[in-house]
């Protein structure tokens, strides 16, 4: 009996003290069980940051000493300083016409003109006796030497033109609508009879040439017109007489010396007449000092070109006397026997 009232005093008295510990809750019920508990976030201290502080001294730095203003030096009238400067004077006087203004422009405008006028004479100094550049090498200047040259091409003309008759004619369409047709074909029956080059007349319609020009004229029934794709008339084609190849040479009507020329370059594109034979028929003699197309290029120092004043003309005039002399081409053209 006594144990048991023991044990039961001493749980008297822990429960008494576990609640005189949590008297708090019990004070604070409001809170309730499930509250969060916020603990205020520790404060960092500031480090006072060290400013420099800036040296004041009585000292104060030098000036630096102004440039000295470069002297200007009087200056040539150069044609580099004209090509800079006059645009800039003209435009002064235009748009401020005062009598001064003029009067210097007139005067800058005379220096130029003068210095052309000197560089003119001087050229044709030199061109004159400078072998290599006179063009009357290459092209008579005499009227009376400019008609025979002309004369003589045209010979050399008509020989090659000879030459190849045997190889290729002319086929001239037409028809009884064209109004230059029947022009044309006076002028193919002259160079015909000129060079002995053979020409066969075709009507597109049927019609013969007025005046019977061409007796022996053809019709068309082969279809030639979408063949050779006619579009006007007169038109004229230089053929291969055995058929290989055509050429369109004119359309329209040309004068004699227009269809010699064309036949002439036809022929030297198509490789019938080879180079020399085709400037034997000019009427001035190609004596280019610049490099042929197959050939190795001339090669020059662009140091010595701009420092050494003789150089590069010495060097070409040797690039044109070694192409002269190796043209078999007389000066004038041809001078063989006359035809």
């Amino acid at each position: 009996m006594n144990l048991r009232i023991t044990t039961i005093f001493c749980l008297f008295v822990v429960s008494f003290s576990c609640v005189a510990d949590d008297n708090s809750f019990y004070q604070d019920r409001e809170r309730g069980w499930f509250w969060h508990e916020t603990y205020p976030e520790p404060v960092e201290e500031e480090i006072p940051i060290k400013e420099e502080v800036a040296k004041v001294t009585d000292e104060t730095p030098e000036p630096e000493p102004e440039p000295e203003p470069e002297e200007k030096k009087p200056i040539k009238l150069t044609t580099k300083w004209l090509k800079t400067n006059f645009p800039i004077i003209l435009e002064m006087a235009m748009d401020d016409p005062t009598p001064s203004n003029l009067r210097r422009f007139h005067y800058v405008q005379r220096i130029m003109l003068d210095k052309a006028q000197a560089f003119a004479e001087m050229s044709r100094e030199v061109t004159l006796f400078e072998t290599a550049l006179d063009e009357n090498l290459l092209r008579p200047q005499n009227g009376a030497t400019i008609y025979k040259h002309k004369v003589e091409a045209r010979k050399v003309s008509n020989k090659v033109i000879a030459s190849l008759s045997g190889e290729v004619g002319l086929f001239l369409f037409y028809d009884k609508k064209c109004t230059y047709c029947l022009d044309q074909a006076v002028l193919l029956k002259r160079l015909s009879n000129i060079t002995g080059i053979e020409v066969l007349a075709v009507s597109l319609d049927g019609s013969a040439l007025p005046n019977n020009v061409y007796p022996d004229f053809v019709v068309d029934t082969k279809n030639l017109r979408e063949k050779y794709q006619i579009k006007t008339t007169p038109t004229v084609y230089i053929v291969k007489k055995d058929g290989s190849e055509y050429h369109n040479l004119v359309n329209g009507i040309v004068a004699i010396n227009d269809i010699i020329n064309r036949i002439l370059i036809v022929a030297k594109r198509q490789e019938w007449i080879d180079d020399e034979q085709f400037a034997s028929t000019q009427s001035t003699r190609s004596v280019l000092m610049t490099d042929d197309v197959d050939s190795e290029p001339t090669l020059f120092d662009e140091e010595r070109i701009m420092n050494e004043p003789d150089y590069l003309s010495e060097r070409l005039k040797k690039v044109f006397d070694s192409k002269y002399e190796n043209s078999s081409i007389p000066v004038y053209g041809y001078q063989g026997d006359d035809q």
